[in-house]
């Protein structure tokens, strides 16, 4: 697997998914559609004022930067596209920079961070470290809530008098559990 090293706050805005695009000044169409890693850099980030503001206007819960692990692999995300800072679908972007835009997508974060050194661009992860990953405490998905009054999340599948439908452990009286 590839990893992306990058300064904090920007990993873990990427990660927590409210950074879309990440600024190169180079891209290969032959990245699109991989997942990729995502590291943070063990150098702390120094903005400015003024960037500092921009980052809690772009991300409003941001914490305080003393806070953000360094120096590890924070999850994954995916590839989706390499685009011109140009392009409809990054111009509008306020994370989008360029020249060449990485559009991400399905960000994944570990429940552990995996600590290790990066390297500059784009690198393989050794071997051991992505041994860890595959073995790493993922989260699990979060379910939907049911549409019942309850508001739980959904547990189960109900068999109803529409078919199979979602439903939580309120619903089960009023209909056959499947799972």
């Amino acid at each position: 697997m590839k990893a992306l090293s990058i300064h904090q706050p920007f990993a873990s805005a990427i990660i927590e998914g409210v950074k879309k695009v990440e600024n190169r000044t180079w891209g290969y169409l032959s990245l699109t559609g991989q997942t990729i890693a995502i590291h943070a850099t063990s150098k702390r980030w120094n903005p400015g004022l003024l960037e500092k503001s921009q980052i809690r206007k772009l991300w409003p819960k941001c914490h305080d930067p003393k806070s953000f692990k360094l120096g590890c692999i924070l999850g994954t995300v995916r590839i989706r596209a390499i685009l011109g800072v140009d392009d409809p679908a990054v111009r509008n972007d306020p994370w989008s920079t360029g020249p060449k835009c990485w559009l991400l997508t399905a960000p994944l974060k570990l429940r552990k961070p995996i600590y290790c050194a990066g390297k500059k661009g784009l690198w393989t992860l050794p071997d051991s470290i992505e041994w860890k990953m595959t073995r790493s405490d993922w989260p699990t998905p979060k379910r939907p809530k049911c549409s019942c009054e309850s508001g739980k999340q959904v547990c189960c599948l109900v068999s109803t008098d529409l078919g199979l439908v979602q439903g939580c452990r309120d619903c089960r009286p009023k209909g056959k559990p499947i799972f």
